[in-house]
């Protein structure tokens, strides 16, 4: 085969690739477009409600904006590529249409141009004025995914249809308010036992935690004056349950006679040793959600050399007893709110060893993580530095002061290590 005859070969190869190129389809949209379902919902409440009550006012639907029929599990969530409504774009539902009717015919009609909420939903207030029922519809025009830049232009939802649906609901209003709702149970008067019900929020003031010597100092406390301001004392004594460390009382059947280390000659009826002097039994208890956190001593290898143990304080029963979890400096409560979650996260038990933090999980005992290279230096049983504090979340900040300079030539620096940043 001569060249001339190789080069056209190539050529119509080359041809034959470029028409294949152009004629398939584009990978990243569905030809015809998808036509995806959507299913709205509203709801009002309180329902019923008194006339010049505030009413709160939900729409949604049940799609996620960029997942087919609300579907996110084959969806990417690298924000960079994703087709999903998130927090790191602003690709979201458009032109949700709120028309509220009321008991004489009349219609105010509110449009929200953009769904901000990732879960496609949408919040209003509304303070009916007549006594009757209002009818309150809620409807979503539909739109084509990607229309006016509005959605990942990699998606393969893009140019899909999200089809038009609505729905609606009455509220009924009445002459007579609502009482003002109870915004906590009433306090207890008699007996009460964890956990306590969430309805309970008032309760936090007689349910105190004790996080132990070593917990970095609350705002507007110093570790002089480290006591639990949260909580009611116990009127009158009562020995719940007892449950013993070691041997003690007299020991029995020996006579230590004269030449021993008594200092008055022959010694009987002598007691076990309970650790008085050098080497205290339950050392740094720890308190949390009603349960006690300690470190069982083993003969005189320590106070707290043998297994850490917890217990619910009001019955004495062991939850849970590991050899495996080392003495405990302090317990740790931070409560995490931010859009994902709204309320306090698990407690968490905290073992110091130089400048390394070993977690554990306060309810099972499991080991959780490690922090290395802490700069502070925390000691179980006692107080912790005054660099050292809690923050009004509840978050361990330590406050370093350095010098990267030197003696001659000082350069300062102040930083802040925060452990909600972990």
């Amino acid at each position: 085969m001569n060249k001339n005859k190789q080069t056209v070969i190539v050529l119509i190869l080359m041809l034959t690739m470029a028409v294949m190129l152009v004629a398939l389809p584009i990978a990243n949209a569905h030809t015809p477009p998808w036509e995806i379902p959507t299913y709205a919902y509203v709801v009002a409440a309180p329902n019923p409600v008194g006339v010049g009550q505030e009413v709160h006012i939900y729409m949604w639907l049940d799609a996620v904006y960029g997942a087919a029929g609300g579907r996110t599990t084959a969806v990417p969530w690298n924000a960079s590529t994703t087709s999903t409504a998130l927090i790191a774009n602003t690709y979201r539902f458009k032109n949700y249409k709120l028309i509220i009717t009321d008991p004489d015919g009349k219609t105010t009609t509110q449009t929200f141009d953009t769904i901000w909420d990732t879960t496609s939903n949408q919040y209003t207030k509304f303070i009916p004025d007549k006594v009757g029922t209002y009818t309150i519809k809620f409807e979503y025009p539909g739109q084509v995914y990607g229309e006016n830049g509005n959605g990942y232009e990699k998606s393969p939802l893009m140019g899909d249809i999200y089809k038009a649906s609505s729905a609606s609901t009455t509220l009924i209003v009445q002459e007579e308010p609502l009482p003002p709702p109870l915004g906590s149970s009433p306090l207890p008067t008699t007996y009460w036992t964890r956990p306590i019900y969430g309805e309970g929020t008032d309760w936090w003031v007689i349910s105190s935690n004790w996080l132990g010597f070593a917990s970095p100092v609350p705002s507007g406390y110093t570790s002089t004056n480290l006591y639990q301001p949260d909580a009611v004392g116990p009127l009158t004594s009562h020995v719940m349950w007892t449950r013993p460390l070691q041997f003690g009382g007299i020991v029995g059947g020996n006579r230590f006679s004269e030449g021993g280390s008594y200092p008055e000659g022959a010694a009987y009826g002598v007691q076990y040793f309970e650790g008085t002097a050098y080497m205290p039994r339950f050392v740094n208890p720890i308190i949390i959600s009603g349960k006690l956190y300690y470190n069982e001593p083993v003969s005189f290898t320590g106070p707290d050399s043998g297994s850490t143990v917890c217990v619910d304080i009001r019955t004495g029963e062991v939850l849970w007893s590991r050899k495996d979890v080392p003495p405990l400096a302090f317990g740790y409560i931070y409560n995490l709110w931010n859009p994902d979650q709204h309320g306090t996260f698990p407690p968490i038990l905290v073992s110091v060893s130089g400048s390394t933090w070993q977690l554990y999980d306060a309810y099972t005992g499991d080991s959780l993580f490690n922090v290395t290279n802490v700069p502070a230096t925390i000691s179980r049983g006692s107080s912790a530095p005054r660099n050292v504090v809690a923050g009004p979340n509840g978050e361990i900040i330590i406050y370093v002061i350095r010098n990267a300079g030197t003696s001659q030539n000082p350069q300062w620096y102040l930083s802040q290590w925060n452990s909600s940043r972990l």
